[in-house]
């Protein structure tokens, strides 16, 4: 079986079955609050070169005036299977602030 045949535009996967992402599905997410609101999206996935796992992702939120960049843990996320989304548990204004 290819790993491509494990990945399901779903992403809702039987036990037993890998549960994969491709970065491509990654990079380019919306990224909420548990509250539902958007906090900015996946500019790039960071990978350590000695184990070869994913170690942080770039946020990139605002606009064009008041838009940033944050590196963060890829642990701190949680996927939302059902919205297609990632998940933070963080205030957006507090995310804002510390820039």
């Amino acid at each position: 079986m290819e790993i491509a045949d494990t990945l399901d535009a779903s992403m809702d996967y039987p036990p037993e079955q890998p549960k994969l992402l491709r970065t491509t599905q990654v990079i380019g997410k919306t990224v909420r609050n548990p509250q539902g609101e958007k906090l900015g999206k996946i500019d790039d996935v960071m990978i350590d070169q000695r184990d070869g796992s994913i170690t942080s992702v770039l946020l990139s939120f605002g606009g064009l005036l008041g838009g940033g960049e944050k590196l963060l843990a890829w642990e701190a996320l949680s996927f939302d299977g059902r919205e297609k989304e990632f998940v933070l548990n963080v205030d957006k204004g507090a995310l804002q602030k510390n820039l």
